[in-house]
C-alpha cells in the first residue's frame, strides 16, 4: 500500500498530459526557431500553448515567459527587474518572513551584490503577511520592488493580495510588484489581469506537468533584464531553445487544473476536516498550525511527544508519504524560519509535519493516514 500525502511538495503528471507530452515528444522534436516545416509545427504547438495558458490564468499571450520552474520565475522577476533600473531609483525591496527560500535567497543576493536594502515584515500568528506593518513600510519608504507569496507553501495561509497590493500603489505607484503564486495556481481562481500584478511566477510540477516547466507572467510594457542571454528568444526575456512538448504538457496541465475548480477545492476541504475530526476521535494530542480559513489542501499539525521526522519516517515504511515543511527545508530538521516568524516554540515545530491533500485521495486513504498516525504516536511518542 502506497499513499502519497505530499503534494504542495510535487505532484504526479496527469495521465493525460503526459499521454499526449510522450506523443509529441516524437513528433515536435524540431527547434521552433527554424525555418523549415518542422520547425514550424514546433513553434506553432508552443502558440497553442500561449493561448491556453492566456485564456485560462486571464492574461496576454505577450505576457508569458516559459521558464524552468517557479525558482528562476521567482529570480527573473526580482533580479531582472534590479538590473533594469534606472540609475536614481531606489535600491529597495520589501518582502515578507513567509517567503519560499527562492525569494529569500533572491533578495540576500540583491542585498549583497546589488546594493539593495531588503525590508522584512513580519507574520500574524495565522500566517499572513502583517498588513499593517506592511502599510506602515510603504508609507515612510519608497520601494522599487515588492515581493510576496500568496499562499504560504508551509502552512497554507492566504494573504489578501488585494490589500497588499492596493496599499503598495497607493504608497508608490511605481513600485514593481511580484506576486508568488505557485501554491494557487489550479487550487483557487486566479486572474492575472485583475490581480494587479506586474509580475506572477508559477511552476508546472505542482499541478500535474513535467518537472522543469515553469512561467513568469510580466504585464506587458514592464521591461526586465534577461538572466539567460543567448539567442534572444522569447522576446529577448529568456534565451534559449523552447522545448515545444513540454510547454504544451504545462499548459495542459494549468488548464485541467482549472477544471472545475471549486468543486475539487470542496471535495478536498472536506477530506481535511474529516482528517481532523479523525485526530480528535482517535485523541491524538496534536495542535493545528494552519489558519482555519488557509488553503484546504495544506495542513500543518504539530503532534505532541513526536518529532516530526520521527513521524515521517514511521510513515514511510508503511508507505504514506507525508513531509515535515518544504522540500527546500529538507536539510534543516527542527528548524522552520516561516513557524519561528509566526511565533511558534521549538518545540512545537520540531514536532511538527505538513500534509498536502488532493481530490485524488479518498476518504478510505484519509482513514488510513488518521490510523496509521494513531499507531506510530502510540508507538513512538514521549510522555
Amino acid at each position: 500500500m502506497t499513499k502519497y500525502f505530499d503534494y504542495t511538495a510535487s505532484a504526479p503528471i496527469k495521465q493525460h498530459v503526459l499521454d499526449n507530452y510522450i506523443l509529441n515528444e516524437r513528433r515536435f522534436f524540431a527547434n521552433p526557431a527554424s525555418s523549415h516545416f518542422l520547425g514550424r509545427e514546433s513553434a506553432n504547438l508552443i502558440e497553442q500553448a500561449r493561448k491556453k495558458i492566456a485564456a485560462t490564468l486571464d492574461c496576454e499571450e505577450s505576457e508569458i515567459v516559459f521558464t524552468s520552474g517557479g525558482t528562476e520565475s521567482i529570480n527573473t522577476a526580482l533580479k531582472g527587474s534590479a538590473y533594469h533600473l534606472s540609475a536614481s531609483a531606489p535600491r529597495t525591496l520589501i518582502t515578507s518572513l513567509g517567503e519560499h527560500d527562492a525569494t529569500k535567497e533572491t533578495a540576500l543576493f540583491l542585498d549583497s551584490c546589488c546594493n539593495f536594502e531588503t525590508t522584512w515584515i513580519g507574520l500574524e500568528k495565522t500566517g499572513e503577511v502583517k498588513l499593517d506593518d506592511w502599510k506602515v513600510a510603504v508609507e515612510k519608504n519608497d520601494y522599487s520592488l515588492a515581493s510576496f507569496i500568496y499562499v504560504s507553501n508551509e502552512t497554507g495561509a492566504i494573504n489578501d493580495m488585494t490589500k497588499i497590493v492596493d496599499i503598495t500603489r497607493r504608497a508608490n505607484p511605481r513600485t514593481l510588484i511580484h506576486g508568488d503564486v505557485v501554491q494557487a495556481i489550479g487550487k483557487i481562481p486566479f486572474s492575472f489581469r485583475k490581480s494587479d500584478l506586474d509580475f506572477a511566477s508559477i511552476s508546472g510540477h505542482k499541478l500535474g506537468a513535467p518537472k522543469s516547466c515553469g512561467l513568469l507572467l510580466v504585464k506587458d510594457k514592464k521591461l526586465i533584464e534577461p538572466l539567460i542571454h543567448g539567442g534572444r528568444q522569447q522576446q529577448n526575456r529568456r534565451s534559449g531553445t523552447e522545448d515545444a512538448p513540454l510547454v504544451y504538457a504545462l499548459a495542459e496541465a494549468i488548464e485541467l487544473s482549472h477544471d472545475k475548480i471549486a468543486a475539487s477545492y470542496e471535495r478536498v476541504a472536506e477530506l481535511r476536516e474529516r482528517f481532523l475530526n479523525l485526530l480528535i476521535q482517535f485523541e491524538i494530542p496534536h495542535q493545528v498550525i494552519s489558519p482555519k480559513d488557509g488553503l484546504a489542501l495544506v495542513l500543518k499539525v504539530s503532534f505532541s511527544g513526536i518529532r516530526g521526522e520521527t513521524m515521517q519516517n514511521a510513515l514511510s515504511e508503511r508507505g504514506m508519504a507525508i513531509s515535515i515543511g518544504s522540500a527546500c527545508h529538507a536539510d534543516k530538521v527542527g528548524k522552520n524560519d516561516v513557524l519561528e516568524a509566526m511565533g511558534y516554540d521549538k518545540e512545537t515545530i520540531a514536532n511538527s509535519v505538513r500534509f498536502g491533500f488532493n481530490v485524488a485521495h479518498t476518504s478510505k486513504d484519509i482513514d488510513l493516514l488518521a490510523q496509521a498516525i494513531d499507531c506510530v504516536h502510540r508507538d513512538y511518542a514521549r510522555p
